[in-house]
């Protein structure tokens, strides 16, 4: 009696910690701030608001009809490779539930994606042409490496020396922008190295009266050659290269030392510990990170219209729905059976929290008919355990096989919603799939969660 109460503390306590990692969460350090790293819930369009925007291809003409079918084929190889680039961006700035359309005929591009905090930096970063060079710093001509160069882009925030946390961007170059790399820094953009060449010269008391005598002179002909001096310098200044994207100039230097790696790192910001400033860098630092990594757009795109639709779909209200009910129902559980009411009830939530974990961690869509189908999961999943509650344990040797009646009528039961729950989920329509897959792991984890945990080794 003793091991099954111990058994029973265990898997409370052990469902208790699952309630608090589905509801609330797992924090960790995140540079200055505590993060959640619990997988968040895939909302669709409908439940949010959507953004849908239109791009033009700037200062585009209507393509000439005697143009050559071989051009043709360019034009629409061209916008397929736009459509791929612009998919990478988006799966890069985390966006995975969008609509995309190219218009052949012009080049528009049609977009339509959800509505959160990120949208506006999305939309702002998506089309940027993406046109890398690194060139001399007088003469734009001089292009030494570009996008064909890059190998990968990386972002990284290390600490300090002097204390504070510093965003890193790290560009590596395939093998001939190492080799351009290596030759550029170790030849004439190499930083020069200042030079002072002293003299000295030693008099005798005899020669003090001479060096006096002519101080006046040699302080005019000094004037005049620091003045000759001056004008050598600025006619001598230090070559630096530029490193550029769509012609717009991140920075200018030269190289301190030969860069032999093929790896040139550029920090984003000062040392700082203010946690809006280092969020800020490492955004900006992982924009420049996408957009190089995808590759560069084909075309200048320009916003022809944005516009924000507003979901008509009050989410929290059906949320509120389905809490109020689970609430009233755990109610009459604990009035009607008492403490071990009490005790499913803990172990319903606990189904509950499990669910809502499959559900993010199997990447299920939330849509309106996911949130139907949950609902019939828990309406299952309650009828299972008030049938349960209702043996007495006065006979532990009945009792299970009054158990296992009850489990294999159950699941014949369910065994046409199963089957119709799988058919959905192959359906192209998202919004039943959705609905499938919710009433399919739903259904497997009721039977699994009842008989592991509500049923097992219960006397």
């Amino acid at each position: 009696m003793k091991e099954n109460k111990l058994k029973t503390i265990v898997k409370l306590v052990a469902i208790l910690i699952i309630i608090f990692i589905s509801f609330i969460g797992i924090y960790k350090q995140d540079l200055n701030k505590m993060k959640n790293i619990v997988k968040p819930y895939n909302f669709v369009n409908d439940l949010l608001g959507y953004r849908e925007i239109i791009f033009k291809i700037e200062n585009s003409n209507t393509e000439n009809e005697e143009e050559d079918n071989t051009k043709q084929e360019l034009k629409k190889s061209d916008l397929d490779k736009t459509k791929t680039i612009l998919e990478k961006r988006l799966k890069s700035f985390g966006v995975t539930d969008y609509n995309i359309g190219i218009d052949y005929s012009d080049g528009s591009v049609y977009l339509k994606i959800p509505e959160d905090s990120n949208t506006d930096h999305t939309i702002s970063n998506l089309f940027q042409v993406g046109k890398f060079e690194i060139k001399d710093a007088d003469d734009s001509t001089k292009i030494f490496l570009s996008n064909n160069d890059i190998e990968k882009v990386l972002v990284s925030y290390s600490a300090a020396e002097t204390g504070g946390t510093i965003a890193n961007l790290r560009i590596e170059f395939n093998k001939n922008g190492k080799e351009v790399l290596k030759e550029i820094s170790s030849g004439e953009y190499a930083t020069k190295q200042e030079e002072t060449n002293t003299t000295t010269t030693e008099t005798t008391d005899d020669q003090n009266e001479n060096v006096e005598a002519e101080d006046a002179n040699v302080s005019e002909e000094n004037n005049e050659i620091d003045e000759n001096e001056s004008d050598a310098s600025e006619n001598e200044t230090q070559k630096k290269i530029v490193l550029s994207i769509d012609d717009n100039d991140l920075i200018t230097t030269s190289f301190d030392d030969p860069v032999e790696t093929g790896v040139l790192g550029m920090t984003l910001n000062a040392a700082t510990t203010d946690e809006e400033t280092l969020k800020n860098s490492l955004q900006y630092g992982s924009t420049i990170s996408t957009i190089l990594n995808s590759g560069v757009l084909p075309f200048k795109y320009t916003n022809a219209e944005n516009v924000y639709t507003e979901t008509d779909i009050n989410l929290s209200l059906y949320v509120k729905i389905i809490c109020i009910v689970t609430i009233f129902s755990l109610i009459v559980l604990i009035i009607k059976f008492k403490l071990k009411g009490a005790i499913a009830s803990i172990y319903f939530i606990g189904y509950e929290a499990l669910l809502l974990l499959l559900i993010r961690y199997t990447n299920v869509q939330i849509t309106i008919e996911s949130f139907v189908a949950g609902a019939i999961v828990l309406l299952v999943n309650y009828i299972i355990n008030y049938n349960l509650l209702k043996f007495e344990e006065t006979n532990i040797e009945l009792k299970n096989k009054e158990i296992a009646k009850v489990f294999k009528e159950i699941i014949i039961k369910i065994i046409p919603i199963f089957i119709i729950s799988i058919i959905f989920v192959f359906v192209k329509w998202s919004k039943i799939s959705c609905f499938g897959m919710v009433l399919f792991w739903g259904l497997i984890l009721s039977i699994l969660y009842n008989y592991l945990i509500v049923t097992l080794g219960k006397e």
